[in-house]
């Protein structure tokens, strides 16, 4: 019996130990920096970036029609590059805008040598499922803060909902582009910020596009297209004000992840408890019925072990007053038959 309710209590402290064993180990690990491209990457603006700047006007002399507002776009040229793209390319780079109720939707674009459509109409998306389309809702992710984007840049027919390719193509140049939409008004400004726009490919960089103020060239800057839209480029400096505030924005956003990952290490080390105090009940309770069963069995066989000895008693006595009282009648039979006998 002492050694079943051992052997249990051992298996639920094996149970306990399991439980707690992958929350230990995750907070033994110290965390590790994030890579400085690819999905993982962290937004990481500094110095210098790129101001978009879009004015959406209704033109003179136009009708009074809001619903030609979905018609707003732009595309504004900002560096010439010859980059020939090659398999596994990926472009990526930090956007951020605030959302003013209308506007705010844009990316990066680009023209590519034989591709057709401009990139924005490749057919491709992020690593979060966004659309490159210069009109596709970032707002969940770049409304307010900086947001990372990973986008496959070389790819082939297959890899591209448009069907086209760019393996080996030529990257002409890189462009500015917004498509606001979502409001029938006029007359307001969508800034958009960018930076650390790269060209990468598993994990290593491979071409800059803008990262520092000296990467910027202004003569570069040309209008490709618009309508109902006035754009400009503007190259910005982070004040440090600006810098700190987004060092401590960064700070908290580490703290509050690690307090959300104490936090539910803790929920883990509770339930592992509560179910080790739950099993050790359960097994306590077993072993005590068990126990109690078992002397139920011991007494019961007790009990009938004492039952059956004066019934034997009574037996072998009546037997043995049976015998005693034959034995007589033999004898005063053998008696008188023996005086009957004598002259």
């Amino acid at each position: 019996m002492k050694k079943t309710r051992s052997l249990k209590n051992k298996l639920a402290a094996l149970l306990t130990l399991a439980l707690l064993l992958p929350a230990a180990i995750a907070s033994a690990i110290p965390a590790q920096a994030a890579p400085e491209f690819g999905e993982d990457a962290e937004p990481n603006p500094s110095g210098a970036y790129l101001k978009y700047v879009a004015v959406v006007s209704k033109p003179e002399g136009d009708p009074d029609d809001p619903g030609k507002n979905h018609l707003a776009h732009s595309s504004t040229q900002f560096k010439k590059t010859d980059y020939i793209i090659e398999e596994g390319d990926m472009l990526e780079y930090d956007v951020r805008f605030d959302f003013d109720g209308y506007g705010g939707f844009g990316a990066v674009d680009a023209d590519i040598s034989g591709f057709g459509p401009s990139f924005r109409d490749a057919g491709v998306s992020d690593q979060n499922g966004v659309d490159v389309h210069i009109g596709a809702d970032i707002r969940a992710h770049a409304d307010g803060q900086w947001y990372h984007r990973v986008i496959p840049l070389g790819f082939t027919e297959d890899e591209s909902r448009s069907g086209r390719y760019t393996i080996g193509r030529t990257l002409i140049n890189v462009q500015f582009g917004t498509h606001p939409s979502g409001s029938d008004e006029f007359d307001f400004t969508v800034e958009i910020l960018y930076d650390n726009i790269v060209i990468t490919n598993n994990g290593v960089l491979k071409y800059v596009i803008f990262r520092e103020a000296e990467d910027f060239n202004e003569a570069e800057v040309r209008r490709i297209g618009s309508q109902f839209v006035d754009a400009r480029v503007e190259l910005c400096e982070f004040t440090p004000e600006e810098l700190q505030q987004m060092a401590d924005e960064k700070e908290a956003a580490i703290q509050a992840s690690v307090q959300a990952s104490e936090e539910e290490a803790s929920r883990q080390e509770s339930r592992a408890k509560a179910q080790e105090e739950a099993s050790k009940k359960a097994s306590e309770e077993k072993a005590s019925r068990e126990l109690a069963e078992a002397e139920s069995r011991e007494a019961a066989e007790a009990g009938d072990e004492s039952g059956d000895g004066p019934a034997l008693a009574l037996i072998l006595g009546i037997v043995g007053g049976l015998v005693v009282i034959v034995v007589i009648v033999v004898v005063i039979f053998a008696v008188t038959g023996s005086k009957k006998k004598k002259p």
